[in-house]
């Protein structure tokens, strides 16, 4: 068989396409499979009241108790350092915290600066009273004030509730 140039292209070009549709489906399959992931790790909503519509109420400081070796076994919420002991939040499988760096107005060192007073999740910043934020700020150093003047409890309190879209209608595009 004879082909001409024609030919050839449209072949070529039909594998192209083959090719790039194929590539898009796994891509999206292997999207959907880590956002499941996602979901499954998230574990239980958060239980809401009048207070704190967007948090899980607090443990009693004697439910507390050291977690279980077992990973699938629900832990207790664990208080954190010194004046936010009281800020519960809701446990997960993994221990590990939430990217402070999507607030708006949270870079990289103000990130570490509450990671170093306790303050790795959402959750904690969502549910802090002004007395509380108040002491949090006072430990800022050169970045007190930005709480405040960039609205983070109230950022927080979108991504703690999983509110991707109120957070994006009143701040602008989530960071990543």
């Amino acid at each position: 068989m004879n082909f001409d140039s024609t030919t050839t292209f449209l072949i070529v070009g039909a594998a192209i396409v083959v090719l790039l549709v194929l590539w898009a489906v796994l891509r999206a399959a292997s999207r959907v499979s880590v956002a499941k992931e996602a979901r499954d790790r998230a574990g239980e909503p958060y239980v809401a009241n009048k207070e704190r519509p967007y948090m899980k109420e607090a443990a009693p400081a004697a439910d507390l108790a050291p977690p279980s070796a077992d990973p699938d076994v629900a832990q207790p919420a664990v208080p954190v350092a010194e004046d936010f002991a009281g800020i519960a939040f809701p446990p997960r499988a993994t221990d590990h915290g939430d990217l402070l760096t999507r607030l708006k107005g949270v870079g990289p060192k103000l990130a570490a600066m509450l990671n170093d007073q306790g303050i790795t999740r959402y959750e904690q910043l969502a549910s802090m009273d002004d007395s509380q934020l108040a002491a949090l700020d006072a430990r800022l150093g050169t970045f007190k004030g930005r709480l405040a003047r960039d609205r983070v409890p109230e950022q927080a309190r979108y991504l703690a509730s999983g509110d991707t879209a109120g957070f994006e209608a009143t701040f602008g595009k989530l960071g990543s």
